[in-house]
């Protein structure tokens, strides 16, 4: 599943589900697909996500087997995963207008 964030003046911001759905939750928002934000409520999702973010990104502190620094080194972090989406937050912010979001329906 795709989840598509839109906003008047922005590119769309596309990404797979669950990371979508975990930036959902993360800004405070019920993860209910398709769904919208008022410009009102756009600065606490913005703090709320960012917050959030840097307590998911710290690393663990364990250690892990070569294998598992590998994959650790290729992963991309949920903070670059959320960029593209924050960015799209302040734009929409700053014009005061709002943000929705859909599940993809292109069929390919």
């Amino acid at each position: 599943m795709l989840i598509t964030f839109k906003s008047r003046d922005s590119a769309d911001v596309t990404m797979f589900g669950d990371v979508a759905l975990k930036l959902i939750k993360l800004m405070g928002r019920r993860d209910t697909v398709p769904s919208a934000m008022e410009p009102g409520d756009i600065q606490s999702a913005l703090n709320k996500l960012r917050a959030g973010i840097a307590v998911e990104d710290v690393p663990a502190t364990e250690e892990v087997d070569k294998h598992d620094e590998d994959d650790a080194e290729n992963r991309v972090s949920l903070r670059n995963r959320a960029l593209p989406l924050i960015d799209l937050l302040e734009a929409a912010q700053a014009k005061q207008v709002p943000v929705m979001w859909d599940q993809e329906t292109r069929r390919y």
